[in-house]
């Protein structure tokens, strides 16, 4: 009996070491499929990682590209616009000193002269742009208008004005921007 007793504790004992090894086999197994899991999603994820570095990388690339075409074609854009508005401002500049008559002339007309005139004689636009601080296109193409050497009433016939309002607007460019060198100034509007 003691024989029996000892024999069923054993098997008892041996089912138990049994269970508890096939318990832990299995946690093992399960570790092992776990961490195979993990790896290869690790693997995965660090493929698509280094795929979405590499897209990220040529997209990068493609944009500093794409900004350098960009800024190529507004420079060319900048350069074909002041090609543009150097040839209106000489035809402008030409009608006025045949004596042609113009209709109405816009701001970007006077704008185009104002460029114009400056790839002719820079220092006097830079000049008038120092002594007459805010002039608008229009007075900008009256002090041009007479620099090329019209007269007062050629002058006010392109424009479209009378004498009288050409005078009255001559008058308000001498009293409105005043200048600490007065005499630069006058010197300046002298010429108008």
């Amino acid at each position: 009996m003691l024989y029996a007793k000892n024999k069923k504790e054993k098997t008892v004992m041996e089912i138990r070491f049994r269970n508890i090894i096939s318990q832990k086999e299995q946690e093992i197994s399960s570790y092992k499929l776990s961490l195979e899991l993990a790896e290869s999603s690790e693997r995965k994820n660090s493929e698509g990682i280094e795929r979405l570095r590499k897209l990220v990388e040529e997209r990068e690339s493609e944009l500093s590209e794409l900004k350098e075409l960009y800024k190529a074609k507004r420079a060319n854009y900048q350069e074909i616009c002041t090609c543009v508005s150097i040839v209106n401002g000489m035809n402008i500049c030409q009608n006025a000193l045949t004596g042609k008559k113009r209709t109405t002339l816009q701001t970007k007309d006077c704008k185009d002269v104002v460029v114009y005139y400056q790839t002719v004689d820079a220092a006097f636009i830079v000049s008038l742009e120092k002594v007459l601080v805010g002039l608008t296109p229009q007075d900008k193409l009256v002090c041009i208008l007479f620099r090329i050497g019209l007269t007062h009433q050629q002058v006010a016939d392109f424009l479209g004005n009378t004498s009288e309002t050409l005078s009255r607007r001559k008058s308000r460019l001498k009293s409105r921007y005043v200048h600490a060198d007065a005499r630069k100034l006058e010197d300046l509007i002298c010429t108008l």
